[in-house]
């Protein structure tokens, strides 16, 4: 499959969000921090679905079918 030609561009994006929110966390104080750290990863959890399900689905070929359904939570 060919790359797309703006994924250069995203990564860069990725990384610079990436480092901003590095930023904001050191100087919030720690429970702001934590909950901003949970908040984002419960959108990244609902966002990335695709490639959660692949990192299953890898994980499960790897180790085999016994760890599936302790890997689907």
């Amino acid at each position: 499959m060919p790359r797309s030609p703006l994924r250069p561009l995203r990564q860069r994006l990725e990384v610079a969000a990436l480092h901003a929110i590095g930023i904001v966390a050191r100087v919030l104080p720690f429970e702001w921090s934590s909950a901003l750290g949970g908040g984002i990863g419960q959108v990244a959890y609902w966002t990335l679905s695709r490639r959660r399900r692949i990192a299953i689905e890898n994980v499960t070929a790897a180790l085999g079918s016994e760890f599936e359904g302790t890997l689907a939570r």
